[in-house]
Protein backbone atom coordinates (compact mmCIF):
# COMPACT_ATOMS: atom_id res chain seq x y z
CA UNK A 1 0.00 0.00 0.00
CA UNK A 2 1.56 3.88 -0.58
CA UNK A 3 3.94 4.73 -3.02
CA UNK A 4 7.38 2.71 -3.61
CA UNK A 5 9.58 3.79 -0.94
CA UNK A 6 13.25 4.73 -2.36
CA UNK A 7 14.03 6.27 0.84
CA UNK A 8 15.48 4.03 3.83
CA UNK A 9 15.10 7.23 6.37
CA UNK A 10 11.91 8.44 7.84
CA UNK A 11 12.70 12.07 6.20
CA UNK A 12 13.16 10.45 3.17
CA UNK A 13 10.20 8.25 3.24
CA UNK A 14 8.16 10.98 4.37
CA UNK A 15 9.25 13.46 1.50
CA UNK A 16 7.87 10.59 -0.52
CA UNK A 17 4.24 10.02 0.82
CA UNK A 18 4.21 13.90 0.64
CA UNK A 19 4.98 13.93 -3.33
CA UNK A 20 2.78 11.02 -3.82
CA UNK A 21 -0.29 12.57 -2.00
CA UNK A 22 0.20 16.05 -3.76
CA UNK A 23 -1.01 14.79 -7.15
CA UNK A 24 -3.72 12.42 -5.35
CA UNK A 25 -7.37 13.35 -4.17
CA UNK A 26 -8.27 13.46 0.03
CA UNK A 27 -10.54 10.62 -0.34
CA UNK A 28 -7.90 8.67 -2.43
CA UNK A 29 -5.74 9.16 0.39
CA UNK A 30 -8.03 8.57 2.90
CA UNK A 31 -9.12 5.70 1.31
CA UNK A 32 -5.70 3.91 1.20
CA UNK A 33 -4.55 5.33 4.91
CA UNK A 34 -7.84 3.76 6.18
CA UNK A 35 -6.49 0.44 3.95
CA UNK A 36 -3.11 0.39 5.65
CA UNK A 37 -4.48 0.95 9.29
CA UNK A 38 -6.53 -2.35 8.86
CA UNK A 39 -4.02 -4.18 7.25
CA UNK A 40 -1.31 -3.30 10.38
CA UNK A 41 -4.16 -3.89 12.35
CA UNK A 42 -4.74 -7.71 11.16
CA UNK A 43 -0.92 -8.21 10.62
CA UNK A 44 -0.28 -7.07 14.18
CA UNK A 45 -3.17 -9.20 15.59
CA UNK A 46 -1.89 -12.25 15.74
CA UNK A 47 1.74 -11.39 16.24
CA UNK A 48 3.15 -11.17 20.27
CA UNK A 49 3.74 -8.03 21.43
CA UNK A 50 7.11 -8.91 22.52
CA UNK A 51 8.26 -9.51 18.84
CA UNK A 52 10.98 -7.89 17.79
CA UNK A 53 10.97 -5.29 14.84
CA UNK A 54 13.53 -2.82 13.56
CA UNK A 55 12.56 0.55 12.51
CA UNK A 56 15.53 3.07 11.33
CA UNK A 57 17.83 0.55 12.61
CA UNK A 58 16.34 0.45 16.20
CA UNK A 59 15.13 -2.89 17.06
CA UNK A 60 12.60 -2.50 20.04
CA UNK A 61 9.72 -4.89 20.65
CA UNK A 62 6.71 -4.05 18.30
CA UNK A 63 4.17 -2.73 20.78
CA UNK A 64 6.75 -0.53 21.04
CA UNK A 65 6.54 0.70 17.58
CA UNK A 66 2.46 0.66 17.59
CA UNK A 67 2.99 2.97 20.51
CA UNK A 68 5.28 5.58 18.62
CA UNK A 69 3.26 5.07 15.58
CA UNK A 70 -0.08 6.27 17.79
CA UNK A 71 2.47 9.09 18.84
CA UNK A 72 3.10 10.63 15.85
CA UNK A 73 -0.76 9.70 14.15
CA UNK A 74 -1.93 11.89 17.73
CA UNK A 75 0.66 14.52 17.22
CA UNK A 76 0.01 14.91 13.85
CA UNK A 77 -3.65 14.66 14.14
CA UNK A 78 -3.11 17.87 16.74
CA UNK A 79 -1.16 19.52 13.90
CA UNK A 80 -3.99 19.40 11.40
CA UNK A 81 -6.65 20.66 14.29
CA UNK A 82 -4.74 23.41 15.14
CA UNK A 83 -4.19 24.58 11.55
CA UNK A 84 -7.99 23.80 10.60
CA UNK A 85 -8.90 25.76 14.01
CA UNK A 86 -10.76 22.62 15.50
CA UNK A 87 -9.88 21.79 19.05
CA UNK A 88 -9.39 17.86 19.82
CA UNK A 89 -10.45 16.23 23.12
CA UNK A 90 -7.79 14.61 25.38
CA UNK A 91 -7.10 11.20 24.31
CA UNK A 92 -8.50 8.49 27.00
CA UNK A 93 -5.96 7.81 30.20
CA UNK A 94 -6.03 4.62 28.72
CA UNK A 95 -4.39 5.67 25.65
CA UNK A 96 -1.84 8.04 27.25
CA UNK A 97 -0.34 5.94 30.04
CA UNK A 98 1.19 3.28 27.46
CA UNK A 99 2.30 6.11 25.36
CA UNK A 100 3.88 7.76 28.27
CA UNK A 101 5.24 4.95 29.44
CA UNK A 102 7.38 4.54 25.98
CA UNK A 103 8.11 8.31 26.06
CA UNK A 104 9.95 7.50 29.39
CA UNK A 105 11.60 4.91 28.40
CA UNK A 106 13.12 6.70 25.19
CA UNK A 107 14.68 9.10 27.59
CA UNK A 108 18.56 7.67 27.85
CA UNK A 109 18.27 7.41 23.96
CA UNK A 110 16.87 10.81 23.68
CA UNK A 111 19.58 11.99 25.83
CA UNK A 112 22.66 9.41 24.23
CA UNK A 113 21.22 10.39 20.34
CA UNK A 114 22.26 13.93 21.52
CA UNK A 115 25.18 14.00 22.86
CA UNK A 116 24.18 13.16 26.56
CA UNK A 117 25.50 10.39 28.68
CA UNK A 118 23.40 9.83 31.19
CA UNK A 119 25.04 6.51 32.48
CA UNK A 120 24.77 6.09 36.46
CA UNK A 121 22.05 8.77 36.75
CA UNK A 122 18.56 8.14 37.62
CA UNK A 123 15.59 10.49 36.75
CA UNK A 124 12.08 10.63 39.11
CA UNK A 125 9.51 11.64 36.39
CA UNK A 126 6.15 12.52 37.29
CA UNK A 127 3.59 13.29 34.85
CA UNK A 128 0.20 14.48 35.67
CA UNK A 129 -3.33 13.98 34.85
CA UNK A 130 -5.22 11.40 33.24
CA UNK A 131 -3.15 9.12 32.44
CA UNK A 132 -0.06 10.03 34.23
CA UNK A 133 2.17 8.26 37.03
CA UNK A 134 5.48 8.15 38.33
CA UNK A 135 8.38 6.51 36.79
CA UNK A 136 12.17 6.15 37.83
CA UNK A 137 13.78 6.06 34.90
CA UNK A 138 17.67 4.73 34.53
CA UNK A 139 19.46 7.62 32.05
CA UNK A 140 21.78 5.82 30.74
CA UNK A 141 21.15 3.23 27.87
CA UNK A 142 23.00 0.26 29.52
CA UNK A 143 22.09 1.00 32.87
CA UNK A 144 20.38 -2.35 34.39
CA UNK A 145 17.87 -0.30 36.59
CA UNK A 146 17.35 2.75 38.53
CA UNK A 147 19.44 4.05 41.19
CA UNK A 148 18.10 7.06 43.60
CA UNK A 149 17.00 10.10 41.93
CA UNK A 150 19.05 12.63 40.88
CA UNK A 151 16.73 15.04 39.35
CA UNK A 152 13.28 15.52 39.55
CA UNK A 153 10.77 16.34 36.32
CA UNK A 154 7.09 16.90 37.02
CA UNK A 155 4.86 17.68 33.93
CA UNK A 156 1.78 17.46 32.28
CA UNK A 157 1.54 14.05 30.70
CA UNK A 158 0.10 15.26 27.38
CA UNK A 159 2.32 17.85 27.34
CA UNK A 160 5.31 15.16 27.64
CA UNK A 161 3.96 13.36 25.32
CA UNK A 162 4.18 16.28 22.89
CA UNK A 163 7.16 17.31 23.43
CA UNK A 164 8.53 13.84 22.95
CA UNK A 165 6.76 14.34 19.96
CA UNK A 166 8.57 17.63 18.49
CA UNK A 167 6.39 19.74 19.59
CA UNK A 168 6.90 22.64 21.88
CA UNK A 169 9.91 24.18 22.77
CA UNK A 170 12.14 22.66 25.75
CA UNK A 171 13.66 25.90 26.83
CA UNK A 172 10.50 26.79 28.14
CA UNK A 173 8.44 23.72 28.77
CA UNK A 174 6.33 24.11 31.42
CA UNK A 175 7.36 22.09 33.98
CA UNK A 176 8.70 21.60 37.81
CA UNK A 177 12.39 20.71 37.85
CA UNK A 178 13.97 19.67 41.70
CA UNK A 179 17.50 18.06 42.15
CA UNK A 180 20.41 18.38 39.74
CA UNK A 181 19.17 21.41 37.75
CA UNK A 182 21.26 21.04 34.81
CA UNK A 183 20.44 17.15 34.12
CA UNK A 184 16.72 17.95 34.67
CA UNK A 185 17.27 20.85 32.29
CA UNK A 186 19.28 18.34 29.61
CA UNK A 187 16.49 15.67 30.09
CA UNK A 188 14.02 18.11 28.58
CA UNK A 189 16.15 19.69 26.09
CA UNK A 190 17.16 16.49 24.12
CA UNK A 191 13.62 14.89 24.75
CA UNK A 192 12.74 15.52 21.35
CA UNK A 193 15.58 13.76 19.70
CA UNK A 194 13.79 11.09 17.90
CA UNK A 195 11.07 12.68 16.76
CA UNK A 196 10.98 13.43 12.96
CA UNK A 197 9.11 15.76 10.41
Amino acid sequence: LGPPMAASDSAGRTADVQAYERARSPEQTRRDWRAQADALCRHLGGLDPATPASMDGMETPVRDHVLARGLETWVHTDDAASTAGVRLPRPVAEHIRPTADLCARLLPWTMLLSGLDGSGRTLRLTLTGAGGGEWQVPLGVADPAPGAPDAHVTADVVAFCFLLGGRGDPADFPAELAGDLELARDVLATAPALSGP
